[in-house]
């Protein structure tokens, strides 16, 4: 019996008559990186995250690519949160959560601050057609233009708030 991995043992039966069967066991193991493809894992989970995946849509499909946890069948969303975290990379929905703009648009929060108003105005502004926005492919976030003209007629409409 050899175990050339932690998740991995490989036993070889001998049988009276001579024969010999090879047997390979896939133990559990307690901690992802004891597993052989953890590397890839890793590689592939910050790949999709950084090209704007969400955590839960990050597992799923390394989930469906043949990946899986060390203690569960399948990569739980908590599990690339934490490569993801570990390695630096910030999400793509907290990026539009913490910052003014993205990819040359206003995010909501940062069109909020500039006209210091809450966000819940700015997504009024959106829900009744006065604020045209685009919802983001991977997180579904508004993201805003930023057109002048309209940006100086909502600072109008936004100082009336504020008199």
């Amino acid at each position: 019996m050899t175990r050339p991995a932690p998740d991995h043992v490989q036993a070889d039966v001998l049988w009276v008559s001579g024969a010999r069967t090879g047997l390979a066991v896939r133990p559990p193991v307690h901690r992802g990186a004891d597993r052989r493809e953890y590397p890839r894992l890793v590689a592939r989970a910050l790949a999709l995250a950084a090209a704007g995946h969400p955590d839960p849509e990050v597992a799923r499909r390394l989930t469906a690519e043949g990946f899986r946890s060390a203690r569960y069948p399948d990569v739980p969303p908590t599990l690339v949160e934490r490569i993801r975290r570990t390695h630096g990379l910030v999400s793509l929905t907290e990026r539009l959560r913490r910052e003014d703009r993205l990819d040359g648009a206003w995010t909501v929060g940062g069109l909020a601050r500039t006209l210091d108003v809450t966000a819940a105005w700015v997504r009024q502004r959106i829900a009744d057609g006065t604020v045209p926005a685009r919802r983001h492919a991977a997180t579904g976030r508004y993201l805003i233009p930023d057109d002048p003209t309209a940006l100086a007629g909502l600072r109008a409409r936004a100082a009336t708030l504020h008199p």
